[in-house]
């Protein structure tokens, strides 16, 4: 559990606030209502795989799902870094939607699988700590690089932080969780 939580820390660094989506799409020229109803679509797409996302992660296993939403992630960001207009803005922000929604659930879900039962409690508090204690920090580091570089260099920074996590969770927390999940 300590192998998964030490990584799902490094994966929230690069797991900036969505609402950088929206300050991109206001960048690049995106009014007011079309930002909210970006905001919309892309929660909505998140709502409308998380129920087949659990099923999935059941049936093929939590570390899968969690390795396949990883990479995903991963990949939608690199295509953010790419985005230059509103039309694609809006592509890649569902299919990022989809891709989350669908592995969020399989990442507390393993807290679970990990836990003693009388300590799952514990675990999902250390859970929620790690990943708080890395979101203000990897906010910062994100705006920060906005700022000093460009947008496109802050969604290509987190997508290579996302991407060695992903490579750390196959490599380093995968070898247990396969004996502990399926």
């Amino acid at each position: 559990m300590r192998h998964y939580l030490l990584v799902l820390m490094l994966f929230t660094f690069a797991r900036a606030s969505e609402t950088f989506i929206l300050l991109f799409g206001y960048q690049l020229g995106l009014d007011i209502v079309e930002l909210l109803l970006l905001w919309s679509a892309l929660n909505f797409s998140k709502a409308l795989t998380s129920t087949a996302g659990g099923q999935l992660a059941d049936y093929f296993g939590r570390g899968l799902l969690i390795l396949i939403g990883w990479s995903a992630f991963a990949l939608t960001f690199y295509l953010f870094s790419l985005v230059t207009n509103g039309p694609e803005l809006w592509m890649v922000s569902i299919l990022y939607g989809l891709f989350i929604g669908m592995s969020e659930g399989a990442e507390r879900a393993l807290i679970s699988d990990y836990a003693r039962p009388n300590e799952r409690g514990t675990a999902f508090g250390w859970y929620h700590l790690m990943s708080g204690l890395a979101a203000i920090p990897a906010g910062l580091l994100f705006g920060a690089i906005w700022q000093f570089y460009s947008a496109a260099t802050a969604f290509l920074f987190a997508a290579i932080i996302a991407t060695c996590a992903t490579l750390l969770l196959r490599f380093r927390a995968w070898p247990g969780m396969q004996n502990k999940v399926r």
